[in-house]
């Protein structure tokens, strides 16, 4: 029975269709590591380069899952503590 369900897996093309469509589980997983690497580097570093390249990938992110927009203004409150805590000390910039 399994080879018979094997075989009509293989040349069902609806099943490949449905599981690659239904189930983003793999390309959330890269999506989500490359944003939150390249979160890491903007809060390492400050040039405009990786701010962009977080941007997109946050942006792709939230296109993949949309319940991660949520995430979208904790991960601009994060960026900007290192800001906020050298203004209150008086040595960062405006």
């Amino acid at each position: 029975m399994s080879i018979v369900a094997g075989v009509y897996a293989a040349v069902y093309p609806y099943f490949a269709w449905h599981d690659g469509v239904l189930q983003e589980n793999a390309v959330l997983a890269f999506a989500v590591g490359v944003c939150i690497w390249l979160l890491l580097r903007v809060a390492r570093s400050n040039p405009r380069v990786p701010w962009f390249a977080a941007g997109v990938a946050l942006a792709l992110t939230v296109l993949t899952k949309a319940n991660l927009a949520l995430f979208v203004p904790l991960a601009l409150f994060w960026l900007g503590r290192p800001a906020m805590a050298l203004r209150r000390a008086g040595t960062g910039v405006a």
